[in-house]
C-alpha cells in the first residue's frame, strides 16, 4: 500500500493505490470531456435541423400539398383548383390527411438523415449505467430494465359526424 519514497529521509510516504486512482480520474476526465464535445456537436446537428428541416407531401397528383416544420407543424397548405373539384368533403379531407402524413414522413426522413433522431432515440440512461457497472449493480434489476411502450392512438383519423341535413 504505502511504500516509503526515495526523496530522501524527511519525506512522505507515497501511496501507490491513491497515485493509480488519480491517474484512473484522470483518463475519465477526458473521456468525459470528449464525450462532451461530442454531445455538443450532436446538439448542434440536431438543433440545426430542427431550425431547417421543411417536409413536403402531396396528394392527389400535386392538387393538395401540405409543407410542415421537424415539429410537425403545418407551415403551408396549398389547394390546386383541382383540389376543389375532387367530389366531396370527404375526398378533400382525405387527401389533405394524405399529403400531411407524407410531409411529416418526410421530414422524419430529412432528420434521421441528419442524425437528430438517433440521437434522440438512443437511451442515455442505459448508456450512463453501460459506463458505470458499480450503479447498476446498487440499482438492480428492476429498474435497469426497458419499460414496454403504451399503445398510441390509432393513426387513422376517425371519420367526423355527418349531420343528416348538410344545410344544419
Amino acid at each position: 500500500m504505502t511504500q516509503p519514497s526515495s526523496a530522501g529521509p524527511g519525506a512522505r510516504p507515497v501511496d501507490s493505490d491513491l497515485d493509480h486512482q488519480i491517474a484512473q480520474l484522470r483518463r475519465r476526465r477526458e473521456e468525459v470531456d470528449r464525450e462532451l464535445d461530442e454531445h455538443r456537436r450532436s446538439l448542434a446537428a440536431t438543433l440545426d435541423a430542427l431550425r431547417t428541416v421543411r417536409g413536403r407531401g402531396s396528394a392527389e397528383d400535386e392538387a393538395v400539398v401540405v409543407e410542415v416544420d421537424a415539429q410537425n407543424r403545418l407551415l403551408d397548405l396549398q389547394l390546386d383548383p383541382r383540389a376543389l373539384r375532387l367530389g366531396s368533403i370527404a375526398q378533400l379531407r382525405t387527401a389533405i390527411l394524405v399529403a400531411a402524413r407524407a410531409a411529416s414522413e418526410d421530414a422524419a426522413a430529412q432528420l434521421a438523415e441528419a442524425g437528430a433522431r438517433e440521437s434522440a432515440r438512443a437511451d442515455p440512461v442505459a448508456a450512463l449505467l453501460e459506463r458505470m457497472p458499480e450503479v447498476s449493480e446498487l440499482v438492480g434489476p428492476d429498474l435497469l430494465r426497458t419499460p414496454e411502450p403504451s399503445p398510441g392512438p390509432d393513426p387513422e383519423p376517425a371519420e367526423p359526424p355527418r349531420p343528416d341535413n348538410p344545410f344544419e
